[in-house]
């Protein structure tokens, strides 16, 4: 969809005194809200673009729930490139902790429960 099909959606279901909120489905209000969070761009600027208000557009995107993000994670052994030398395998097994956005905390876990958690929820 673009800003300018959005418009011409709202356009033409517009109807005088009608709510707006019903105007919009709910596919609608998430493609804005994902639009109003592209880098760069405000909710105030993606409204004007849609041809929305302000204050509708403030109130979708406060209501979105925020998309969950992974964050990369690397794993070092304190040693810098030149030092790293092949090892025997250790005889400890790696476990991992998984901590959410929100900061909850799940483990430790061996690397293959976590990697069955982790295909789980994706």
């Amino acid at each position: 969809m673009t800003a300018e099909k959005f418009r011409e959606l709202a356009a033409m279901r517009k109807v005088p005194g009608a709510n707006i909120g019903a105007r919009y489905s709910t596919a609608e209000r998430r493609w804005a809200v994902e639009y109003a969070r592209q880098p760069g761009m405000s909710a105030n600027r993606a409204a004007r673009a849609l041809g929305i208000s302000d204050v509708t557009m403030r109130i979708w995107v406060r209501a979105a729930k925020p998309a969950a993000a992974l964050r990369q994670v690397v794993v070092t052994t304190g040693e810098s490139e030149q030092q790293r030398q092949p090892r025997a395998p250790s005889k400890v097994p790696l476990m991992l902790t998984l901590r959410t956005a929100q900061g909850h905390e799940l483990g430790p876990l061996d690397v293959e429960t976590a990697v069955a958690l982790l295909r789980a929820l994706s």
